[in-house]
Order: C-alpha cells, then structure tokens, then sequence
C-alpha cells in the first residue's frame, strides 16, 4: 500500500509539473511562431512546441514569468524561402535575431530589439524597422534593396550594409554610430551629417563614378573635412570639395587614418571608387525611332515608352532578332553594348494598342518620400500622376 500511494504522489507531482511547465511559455508568443510554421511550411520544428524550439536553437526564452522569447534565428532551420511576410513585430521581449531565407520581414514596434542580423542571396527585399529605438547593431549582407532610411533608430551603434544593391542610405543623425561598412553598393552620395561618434568607415568599393560626402561641423568634428587629407586619395582617387572621384576602371584600395578635429580622435577604415564602364544600349526593329541610352555597367536599363505600329501591336523587347530572350527592365543589367529588338505581333480583328494614355505629373519624389523642387537631371526618383500611380526613373549619365 504504502509503494502504491508512493507510485500515485509520484504521478500526481510529475502530471503537475507537466502543467505548471507548459503554461509558463507565453501564449502570444506561442501564436507568432505558430503562425511561422503553418504559415511557411518550415521544417525540423512543429507548432505548440517551445521546447522543441528552444532544443534547436531555433528560439530562447528567458526565465520570466509567463517566458518570453528573446531571442529568434533562422539560421538554424532547413526551410524553404520564405515569401511572405515574417512578422515578428509582437515579441516585444525579443532582443537578438539572425534571419536568413526570409524576403519581406516586419520587426516594427520590437522595442527591446538590440541585434539584427540578416541576407543572403539577395532574398530579403522589404524591412520594416520602425518603432526599433534600441537597434545598437545592424548587420545586413547581400539583400536586395534600392533605399534604406536608419535616421530615425538613435540607438545605433554598427551598421554593415555590404552589397545590398543600396542607390540610397540615410543615416544621418546617428550621433552614437562608431561603425559604418556600406561597400559593394550603387551610392552617389552620402550625408554624414551628425555621425559625431564615427571612428570606423569602409566603403570598398562604391559602383559608382563619384561620391559626395556631405556633414555639417559639429564641436569642432566634420567627417567631410576630415577625410579632405592627401593620405586617404590615391592616384586614381581624388577629393575635392565634399566629392570623391575615381579616373579609371580598376578598383583603388585606400586604408587610412585622418584627424577629425578632436583631440585624440581619429577616423579609420578602407575605401576606394571604381569607374565604372558606360555602354550603350539601341533600340531597333520596324519603325523603331528611340534613343539609344548611355548606361553604366550594372546598372538597369529605363524601360522607353512602349512604341505603336499600325496594324500590329507590341510584344516586348528581346536580345535577339529571332526573339527568344526578353529584356526584364526590373532586373536585368547591362555588363556589355545591347541592342534590343522590337517584336510585333500582328493585330487580327484586335483594336491597335496604343502608347500609355496621357497623364499628369503631380511632383517629383526622392527614395526617402521627400518631394523635390524639380525633375531630377540623373539618378534615381519617383514620379507621382494625378490619377495616383506612381513610377521609378532611373536616370544616369555618361562620363568620358
């Protein structure tokens, strides 16, 4: 009798335990993992299973009462891509994340937020930061963007943007940041305005002809001054007047090291421009009359108006006279001289399709949705109409 009610308090203490444990899992958090799996088909790991996540590393919890997740990496998991949207933005506890085969990821509102690590294989194309106000580290390679605005998360101590397919960043103001690494990128510009902590600055190279740095003078620190010193140019990398400008088409390594204006403090890194080659890009076949452009290597071609021919409507532009390979405008680039071919079907009993209908510009925009005083002569902006569509211009300009 007595090594029966051993056996039942036994019971009893571990059916107990079993319960106290698996309420001590915060459900919300529970729900957003959930949602993960079923949603995105990922594998190694089930639903309404924290400790199975936690045992692969997949999540952390901390020791509060309900736990709560702090933790998030994908990087552990053997999943597919995830196309959709990952919305982590109600783990208000997470601290730390790593993502990677992740395309569209939302962390708005994740206020504890302190490391974000992601990319790979230019798969991340959309983040949603916002809310973020202790970001310290920003590490991101190899995503797939065209902007990037980081003014407004204060907290910000490092930042890596390496090839991220970047025309723009914005980190102006970032009165903490120490660590800025933005190479392999397409930008023209750079506003350092406020980065009164920088002491780490790598941009090797920059796919672009020339890049102006600009800052205003604060406490006696100016990058833009700063890196104005004969021992950050090279031969083929000269400074003047807040631009740098690469003179020929093989990438310059510069490592230097230059005072700032403070005492003791020294701005360090590598950096260097390449020139980069201006092809040309013609447009034929029937009845064709459209400009050839001059576009630099990689960068992509602007779609021209779709052209009218009587009797016949417009069927794209191709590689080949014999159409076999169409030109894709969003992410095909140019690495050599092309000639795009017009192909016309013939229109049987079809009314002839027409160029796109008139309509009227309302303004013109810049990446960062700030309206410009006018039309842009190069670079990259938006165009608003009056019947509320919008379109990006990618202009560029050729160089001798």
């Amino acid at each position: 009798m007595k090594k029966l009610i051993t056996t039942l308090s036994t019971l009893l203490f571990s059916t107990t335990f079993f319960l106290v444990t698996a309420q001590t899992y915060h459900s919300g958090d529970i729900a957003v993992i959930n949602n993960l799996i079923t949603e995105n088909g990922l594998t190694g790991v089930n639903v309404d299973d924290p400790e199975g996540w936690a045992s692969e590393s997949f999540v952390t919890w901390n020791n509060a009462t309900p736990q709560r997740i702090t933790q998030v990496a994908f990087v552990y998991l053997q999943s597919p891509t995830l196309t959709g949207e990952v919305n982590l933005s109600d783990l208000e506890y997470l601290q730390y994340l790593v993502v990677t085969g992740v395309t569209n990821l939302n962390v708005s509102g994740c206020s504890n937020l302190e490391t974000l690590t992601g990319g790979g294989a230019k798969i991340l194309k959309t983040l949603n930061m916002q809310g973020c106000s202790n970001l310290k580290e920003l590490s991101l390679e190899n995503c797939d963007f065209i902007s990037l605005d980081l003014s407004s998360l204060a907290s910000l101590e490092r930042v890596q943007t390496k090839e991220c397919e970047l025309w723009a960043l914005n980190v102006s103001n970032l009165s903490n940041l120490t660590f800025l690494d933005c190479r392999d990128n397409y930008l023209t510009a750079l506003d350092l305005s406020g980065l009164t902590s920088l002491t780490d600055f790598h941009s090797s190279p920059q796919y672009s002809v020339s890049l102006t740095l600009s800052g205003t003078e604060e406490s006696g620190y100016s990058i833009a001054r700063a890196l104005n010193n004969p021992d950050f140019t090279s031969e083929a990398i000269s400074y003047a007047d807040g631009i740098l400008t690469s003179s020929d088409n093989t990438v310059h390594f510069v490592d230097f090291e230059v005072e700032t204006g403070l005492v003791g403090k020294f701005l360090s890194g590598k950096f260097s421009l390449m020139y980069i080659e201006t092809y040309t890009v013609t447009f034929a076949g029937e009845e064709i009359d459209i400009e050839a452009q001059a576009v630099e290597r990689a960068f992509p071609v602007v779609r021209p108006e779709n052209p009218v021919r009587t009797g016949f409507s417009f069927g794209g532009w191709f590689t080949e006279e014999t159409f076999e390979t169409e030109w894709n405008f969003e992410t095909d680039i140019v690495t050599q001289n092309v000639t795009l071919y017009a192909k016309w079907n013939e229109a049987t009993g079809i009314a002839d399709v027409s160029a796109e209908e008139e309509k009227i510009v309302v303004g013109y925009f810049n990446l960062f949705g700030q309206q410009l005083s006018e039309k842009p002569a190069n670079g990259i902006y938006i165009i608003l109409y009056d019947n509320g569509t919008t379109k990006t211009v990618i202009t560029t300009s050729s160089h001798e």
